[in-house]
């Protein structure tokens, strides 16, 4: 089973796949990945989600096995 912090990364990585990646300019006026602030704006929203309604559905029965 996956420990809460293994699981918002995911659902982080499935909000935006850039997530892990560090904010760096590819060519002039373009830019790949997120900056440290965004990244923790993305990361609470998710621990909120997370907390308040994925770990319920984790504790049933049919739930993560």
């Amino acid at each position: 089973m996956k420990t809460r912090e293994e699981f918002i990364t995911s659902m982080c990585l499935t909000w935006d796949h850039s997530f892990l990646a560090p904010r760096q300019e590819v060519f002039e006026g373009f830019t790949f990945g997120l900056t440290d602030e965004q990244k923790q704006h993305i990361w609470n929203n998710m621990s909120q989600v997370y907390d308040k309604i994925v770990s319920f559905i984790r504790m049933m029965p049919f739930g993560e096995q």
